[in-house]
């Protein structure tokens, strides 16, 4: 566990659309602690996820994905929120790093139709939302995965903040402490 027994990783996995990027920038910023975005983080260093897919096909992105998580993992200071990509969580040999690094995986779980409302429009950014019958598909065979992880909250409130409380009260059950400066 590096040494980090006490204070956590939060690790937000779910489909697109469960809210992992707007949930966990909300959670950070309540835990004064640093947000990272896996997706972005491949994307800062590699380029845009589509073009990765389209040059190097799902398999040539999952090993730049797992290569990302295996450099990243090991830096990130405690406590820290970490929202992985879709298919993230879904490769055995990233839970084993998540693991590794003491990471407590939270699964943010949206039903079909919120999935749906919420990406119908991002087809351009998600080239799998061109598809709506195969995306319903993948979505259907991940849960039984993404419902492998520590914890499960119901993402499906259009207002964060629902889900931000209870994820707020996890974080500090688990060690996180909101280091918020004393003022006078």
């Amino acid at each position: 566990m590096n040494g980090h027994a006490h204070t956590p990783l939060l690790v937000l996995i779910g489909f697109m659309g469960a809210g992992k990027s707007t949930v966990g920038r909300l959670l950070a910023q309540r835990l004064h602690c640093p947000f990272y975005d896996l997706d972005g983080e491949i994307e800062r260093v590699h380029g845009e996820i589509p073009e990765l897919f389209a040059t190097y096909g799902e398999s040539g992105f999952r090993a730049i994905e797992h290569h990302a998580m295996d450099q990243l993992l090991p830096k990130l200071p405690r406590p820290s929120v970490l929202a992985l990509g879709g298919g993230a969580f879904l490769q055995p040999a990233n839970r084993e790093l998540i693991r590794q690094h003491g990471g407590v995986t939270i699964f943010l779980d949206a039903p079909w139709e919120v999935v749906l409302a919420r990406v119908r429009h991002t087809g351009e950014q998600r080239p799998l939302v061109r598809d709506l019958e195969a995306l319903r598909r993948l979505y259907e065979l991940r849960r039984p995965v993404y419902q492998q992880a520590d914890h499960t909250f119901s993402s499906a409130e259009h207002d964060p903040h629902v889900l931000l409380t209870s994820l707020v009260r996890l974080a500090e059950e688990l060690g996180a402490r909101n280091r918020r400066r004393a003022t006078l």
